[in-house]
């Protein structure tokens, strides 16, 4: 490793490089405290919970630099061109290593083979009928290397063959409920979802609304979900008609693989809540000075995504009555890898230089990720990083990058 600490990402011809990070030793049912002096680690138990405290010295951790290029970059401003992407919602490789790319502006799904980004194969364009797609979202991909798409506004599941033809459309959730949103298609072949839930109460202009995060598991679509877990969400400021968010009052960020949930604190602390099988079983914690919630922070927020210039106005007009909190949140964002890692955004960068701190099976942070500006990570697997830059002349590209661990 070089002095400074940096390790860049490698360019790699042919195969992909096998490993996203070096995992720690095992430190599962450990007694007492573990310490590792020379990192700042400590693992010990509560009451069965793993809880994993660093103390994050900021100087000490590596960094992956990701300026010596990518192993492939897809996107271009040539009319009629695959690479042409009009907005990227996500990204998925699948067990071919394959990546999938949903266009959300064209309603298409664009599949590119890796490393050499050659395009194989384009299906969608919007529509209500087979094979067609309004946002779609691929959950994830089955022992037959079906691709499951998800369509949430009409409430669509569609799953395509390895070569992109529509095997099967069915719809999801009954008439008069509200639409659960899938979000991802486990190994074990059950699907997670977001579970819906209505405010039946009077709207009225000045309410406050605190939001829940419900997160549930289809054994079977034929089926009622299983309730696995939940924690507060967004406060929601209604005025003028409008739902706002209020500014640093997110509540929980999550995100999920296969069996594993992992939630940030709904209060903003720099904390991971690990969920398995429905228990929690970890809690990492990150010993660092905490933010305040200033004016200032809240009109440089204001004026960053998230917001829509009337509901700005709106806030700032009323920013006397908002209940925002005092702390700023640790956390915007969650990726996760299939074997457990963890990358968590640290909150105020999203495409502004984003920070991502980045965490082992074990709940140890062992390094710093950091994008340039117009840029963002959607995808990790166990031998690569997506990003997704975003220029602000041109179209959007995806640069696949792979990486050989700390």
């Amino acid at each position: 490793m070089k002095a400074d600490g940096t390790r860049r990402a490698r360019s790699v011809r042919g195969a992909v490089v096998a490993g996203v990070l070096v995992a720690a030793a095992c430190l599962a049912g450990c007694e007492g405290d573990e310490v590792d002096p020379g990192e700042a680690f400590v693992v010990s138990d509560s009451a069965g919970v793993e809880i994993a405290r660093n103390v994050a010295v900021e100087e000490a951790l590596p960094r992956i630099d990701l300026s010596e290029g990518a192993l492939v970059r897809l996107g271009s401003e040539e009319e009629g061109s695959p690479e042409l992407f009009g907005r990227v919602n996500q990204v998925r490789v699948d067990p071919e290593g394959r990546l999938w790319v949903a266009d959300g502006l064209n309603a298409e799904l664009r599949v590119f083979a890796l490393p050499s980004g050659e395009h194989l194969f384009t299906v969608g364009g919007p529509g209500d009928g087979p094979g067609e797609f309004a946002l779609p979202s691929p959950l994830g991909f089955d022992e037959e290397g079906r691709a499951w798409i998800w369509d949430q506004r009409p409430g669509r599941l569609t799953i395509l063959s390895g070569e992109g033809e529509v095997v099967e459309v069915r719809r999801v959730g009954r008439d008069g409920d509200l639409t659960p949103r899938l979000l991802h298609l486990a190994r074990g072949g059950h699907l997670w979802a977001q579970l819906p839930q209505a405010y039946t109460g009077e709207v009225r202009d000045g309410l406050v609304l605190h939001d829940t995060i419900r997160i549930g598991r289809y054994e079977s679509l034929d089926a009622e979900p299983e309730l696995v877990a939940q924690r507060p969400g967004v406060t929601w400021y209604m005025a003028e008609m409008n739902q706002i968010a209020v500014p640093f009052a997110e509540g929980s960020r999550f995100e999920l693989r296969d069996e594993r949930l992992v939630f940030t604190d709904p209060g903003g602390a720099p904390l991971l809540d690990v969920v398995e099988d429905g228990a929690l079983v970890r809690r990492i914690q990150v010993e660092r000075e905490r933010e305040r919630v200033t004016a200032g922070r809240v009109e440089a927020a204001l004026d960053g995504p998230g917001w829509t210039p009337q509901m700005a106005e709106i806030l700032r007009a009323r920013r006397g009555d908002l209940p925002t909190p005092d702390l700023v949140p640790a956390w915007g964002w969650l990726r996760l890898t299939p074997d457990g890692h963890v990358f968590a955004l640290r909150h105020g960068t999203l495409l502004q230089g984003e920070v991502w701190d980045a965490f082992d099976p074990a709940g140890r942070l062992r390094g710093v990720l950091t994008l340039p500006d117009e840029a963002h990570l959607m995808e990790v697997t166990d031998e690569l990083l997506v990003v997704v830059e975003m220029p602000e002349l041109a179209g959007p590209s995806v640069a696949v990058h792979a990486f050989d661990g700390w």
